[in-house]
């Protein structure tokens, strides 16, 4: 269950998502909005399957660190429950770390499973792109007679820590001197007219090396280098990249509720498509912009699909044809969802109207490449589609 001060947050979407591995159980996922900060953040609430080798755990919390990424909630996150494992002992804690992932909790890691003559740490809170303040420290329970007690009616006990939502990365930096040495070396681009434009001459003014401030602090110098390079390739003028950024938050602008905040929407799609070297991060960036700005719309994105965009125009509805239409359309919207980014981005930006050579500048292909993938893909699916539904 996730829950919170309503004079303070406010939950905007939420989710559950089973888990693939037949264990029955969810993952809950909500963005949550702060009213003072005016921006979101992702909150997951979990209770592993538990296995002897640790297998099951590892498996549904890949998955759901995933989820996180692929369905656009942005860098900003809570993960938090029974993790049915003591992670700051696990090698899992690695695959954490490399996912910006951090332990909240006090470090002494007491543990919160006192039952059955055992006694365990298995409850965690991790954050992403957050500080934590404080941790509350968890009380030690003899095993004998162990929980639920008089005092404590569960098996297992409570952990608590308390996090602050940053400033973002490109405001945080104008307030230091680093920012006085970015503005006294002049500005990158010089009146842009677009707002995409001038989007990208406030975030290189005030230093791409802080756009993944608090998002690879843990990470070795070239790991830093490559993500700043990433970062540039989309910032930079003559950037490789440019034409997909400038196509992303145009997107994100169209679909995103208004009053949103795009710039911290294309910091968070920058460090999220930057966190990894990727082949070719330009579908990818795209990809992750929509469906941030799909995730901020007051909605809750649907449990088995990935995001679809809703200002596509869809045909009109027959009600005599409810239950076969609505099988069709889940069929469809698996299919799409299982594209790899490249072909998601081309169908996607295609089905908006975009002509192939736009296409082509976004994901730096050309406009011929453009037209046969979606070809392919639009026959493939066909493929996949049965009759009663085309």
């Amino acid at each position: 269950m996730i829950l919170v001060r309503t004079d303070r947050l406010g939950i905007v979407a939420h989710e559950g998502v089973p888990f693939l591995d037949g264990s029955n159980r969810v993952a809950l996922l909500a963005t949550v909005r702060s009213w003072r900060e005016k921006t979101t953040f992702a909150a997951a609430c979990v209770h592993l399957e538990w296995s002897e080798d640790g297998h099951s755990q590892a498996m549904e919390l890949r998955y759901v660190l995933g989820l996180l990424d692929s369905r656009g909630y942005g860098r900003r996150a809570i993960v938090a429950g029974d993790f049915n494992l003591d992670l700051g002992a696990s090698p899992l804690n690695a695959e954490v770390a490399a996912a910006g992932f951090r332990i909240a909790t006090a470090p002494d890691r007491t543990a919160t499973f006192v039952a059955d003559g055992r006694a365990e740490r298995l409850d965690d809170i991790l954050v992403r792109g957050l500080d934590v303040m404080r941790a509350a420290p968890v009380p030690v329970v003899p095993v004998d007679p162990g929980l639920p007690s008089e005092t404590v009616p569960s098996d297992h006990l409570p952990v608590s820590a308390e996090i602050a939502l940053p400033m973002g990365a490109a405001r945080a930096l104008q307030a230091t001197p680093a920012a006085d040495a970015a503005r006294a070396n002049g500005p990158t681009e010089t009146k842009p007219k677009s707002s995409a434009g001038k989007m990208v001459a406030g975030l290189v003014a005030a230093g791409v090396g802080a756009l993944f401030v608090g998002h690879h602090a843990g990470d070795d110098g070239a790991a830093k280098a490559a993500a700043e390079n990433c970062a540039r390739s989309f910032l930079a003028q003559t950037g490789p990249c440019r034409k997909a950024f400038q196509t992303g938050v145009r997107k994100a602008r169209q679909i995103a509720p208004a009053g949103h905040d795009l710039e911290q929407l294309a910091i968070d799609a920058l460090a999220a498509t930057c966190s990894e070297p990727r082949e070719n991060p330009r579908p990818y960036f795209v990809k992750v912009a929509i469906n941030m700005a799909l995730a901020a719309r007051h909605r809750s994105p649907p449990g088995e699909t990935c995001e679809l965009d809703d200002t596509i125009e869809s045909p009109p509805w027959d009600p005599v044809r409810q239950y076969s239409d609505r099988r069709c359309a889940e069929l469809i919207g698996r299919l799409l969802c299982s594209l790899d980014d490249s072909k998601a981005v081309i169908v996607r930006l295609r089905a908006d109207r975009h002509s192939f050579a736009e296409i082509a500048e976004s994901v730096g292909s050309t406009p011929e490449a453009v037209r046969k993938t979606f070809d392919r893909t639009c026959d493939a699916l066909l493929d996949e589609i049965p009759s009663s539904c085309q």
